[in-house]
């Protein structure tokens, strides 16, 4: 069934520490329905040579491939494959046998003919979600932050979570459909849409925005939905959209690369309340950007924009991406898998000035991040998978300030393995003043320098964090600065391979604290006596810990 979270999963993996550090090279492919052995074979050395090649036959191709993967231990993921001819394979096959021991193929397939011919290990089976996690999805899309939350939205929410089947993708798709939908009616209308009563397989969108389908389309004038028939043509949705000029609400726009199916289509429409545009690696040229006129688009609060491996040139991204300049207005905005060397020059104070979320996440290429503290009313930043040194370095952006993050009250940084900083203080500065909670997660060089010795590391600073969750290894020093966090009520200890012990002086300024949780915290064998000391102390959770 589509929209699993196959693609989501492989994903994981492929970006998961251990596997960077054990694989070398590792390439990610896109594969579709043209299992086509010279076009795979191209696009891989492509991946890996980070070039474009011109038009090359496939001995040559052949050989240029095994020269490259020749004696490596590369990982290769072959997404969304559809091939169930044996010989296109064992041809493919042949060719990255040179590999060394250990080099591996990962397939991600929607057939069980696909892995039972291309498998030699079990395949992994996604099941549907359960009913409490597909309503958190949902609850995630569609509130948000919000505090207050209508006792009959909730109800009539969880009619429509229960209705999704347990697929992720619907609960997600759902959830963001309805953000900006605050009437009990137009839940209502969602509820009781007829797309429910199509057979499953029918009527849940492509995870990957990938599957056989018609444009079958379902209108109402706030409700469009593209139902997957056997999200006619492939990874597209209905061409020329941009005809229905009436169009307030479009959820999810796929990039195509045929007339009809372009960026330009959203030019004239009137968007309200949220879009996520995707396959944005299809684009052409910036121009094509430009004519989507994203910044004129006044009632758009939510945007989300997404690129699919393989990515073209890096200075193109970055053209594309600076023409997809937003209206002001925004409030959340996403951006996934761009592969630029910097972000946009419009993230900053004047374009972004009311934008309350930001999740900036897979931009492996990108050496700096735009300034984020200058932003006035950012509450929410989640930083995933990056290469940055430095989050807020302070740059000359023409707008001076005393207080750095003045609105941000959730931080989560996740798989940076270079940050060794968050920004670098000014004199008489102020910072973070109302942080309540903080998630730091598989930052390595971050995560081992001595906090004594670091500046720029936050927690000497946070006097209003609530929660913290720290992840990956620490040592005392780091350990001892969590005192300085005065306000915690909530601390997560997890995933620490180094540490025997934690200081004594860990706790002593901990007066607030009521929820400790320790996981994972593998070589840990006793625990600090100022725990006893902790008055308002509710809650202890300790799992995994097996030397204790």
């Amino acid at each position: 069934m589509g929209g699993l979270g196959k693609t989501t999963l492989a994903q994981m993996v492929f970006n998961d520490k251990r596997v960077t550090e054990h694989f070398h090279p590792k390439i990610w492919i896109c594969v579709l329905e043209d299992f086509n052995e010279k076009r795979l074979i191209k696009e891989i050395v492509e991946f890996i040579e980070r070039m474009s090649l011109g038009d090359m036959g496939l001995a040559p191709l052949q050989m240029k491939l095994q020269q490259l993967l020749n004696g490596k231990r590369y990982l290769l993921v072959l997404d969304d494959v559809w091939n169930e001819d044996q010989d296109k394979w064992a041809n493919l096959r042949a060719v990255l046998k040179v590999g060394a021991s250990g080099a591996s193929v990962l397939t991600t397939t929607r057939l069980e003919k696909v892995g039972s011919i291309m498998g030699t290990l079990q395949p992994f089976r996604l099941s549907n979600l359960s009913q409490e996690d597909c309503w958190l999805l949902f609850m995630q899309r569609a509130f948000g932050h919000q505090e207050e939350i209508n006792p009959n939205l909730v109800a009539i929410g969880k009619e429509i979570v229960k209705k999704s089947g347990g697929v992720p993708l619907a609960a997600k798709t759902l959830g963001g459909i309805l953000r900006f939908k605050r009437e009990e009616r137009e839940w209502e209308h969602a509820r009781d849409n007829d797309i429910w009563n199509l057979p499953q397989e029918e009527s849940i969108p492509k995870g990957h925005q990938n599957g056989k389908k018609e444009g079958n389309l379902s209108l109402d004038g706030t409700w469009l939905s593209f139902i997957e028939k056997k999200l006619g043509a492939r990874g597209y949705g209905p061409p020329r959209i941009g005809c229905l000029t009436c169009l307030k609400t479009l959820d999810c726009f796929v990039v195509g690369e045929r007339k009809g199916y372009q960026l330009g289509e959203l030019r004239n429409l009137n968007l309200h309340g949220a879009i996520s545009i995707t396959h944005l690696d299809r684009m052409k040229k910036d121009k094509e950007a430009k004519e989507a006129n994203l910044s004129t688009k006044m009632n758009l609060h939510s945007l989300s924009m997404s690129w699919n491996y393989p990515h073209r040139y890096e200075s193109e991204e970055v053209k594309v991406l600076e023409a997809l300049k937003p209206h002001p207005n925004l409030k959340y905005l996403t951006i996934s898998g761009f592969r630029g060397f910097r972000l946009p020059n419009w993230m900053n104070h004047l374009v972004l000035k009311n934008v309350v979320s930001i999740v900036i996440e897979y931009c492996g290429n990108c050496s700096c991040l735009p300034p984020f503290g200058e932003l006035p009313c950012l509450e929410s930043l989640k930083l995933q998978y990056g290469c940055v040194e430095y989050v807020d370095v302070d740059v000359d952006s023409g707008f001076p300030t005393r207080i750095r993050f003045p609105s941000l009250r959730k931080l989560c940084i996740e798989y940076f393995h270079n940050l060794k900083g968050l920004m670098l203080k000014k004199e008489g500065e102020e910072q973070f003043p109302v942080l309540e909670e903080m998630e730091i997660d598989q930052c390595p060089v971050l995560e081992e320098m001595e906090i004594a010795r670091c500046p720029v590391f936050v927690f000497p600073t946070l006097s209003s964090v609530k929660k913290l969750e720290f992840v990956g290894e620490a040592d005392a020093t780091g350990f001892r600065s969590i005192s300085n966090l005065r306000a915690l009520t909530s601390l997560n200890i997890r995933d620490n391979k180094e540490a025997t012990s934690l200081p004594e002086e860990m706790f002593k300024n901990l007066a607030n604290l009521k929820y400790l949780n320790i996981s994972e915290v593998e070589n840990l064998k006793e625990l600090p006596t100022s725990l006893a000391c902790l008055n308002a102390w509710k809650h202890l959770k300790i799992t995994m810990c097996y030397a204790l």
